[in-house]
């Protein structure tokens, strides 16, 4: 899943999705606001994005 409150951002990744022939959901949202992300001043601690899918939010 995408989710960014940037249009031209999903743009982007709607461009890499087609490329690479992979398939998610790109929500126009903020991912601080959505209960499936930890927010960002969180995310910016941990660089590695595989840390942030396994963390569930408090």
């Amino acid at each position: 899943m995408g989710i960014d409150l940037s249009e031209r951002q999903l743009e982007t990744a709607a461009m890499f999705q087609s490329e690479h022939g992979l398939e998610f959901p790109l929500i126009h949202a903020s991912a601080e606001e959505t209960r499936y992300f930890v927010p960002r001043s969180w995310a910016l601690q941990w660089p590695c994005e595989d840390v942030w899918s396994v963390r569930k939010p408090a």
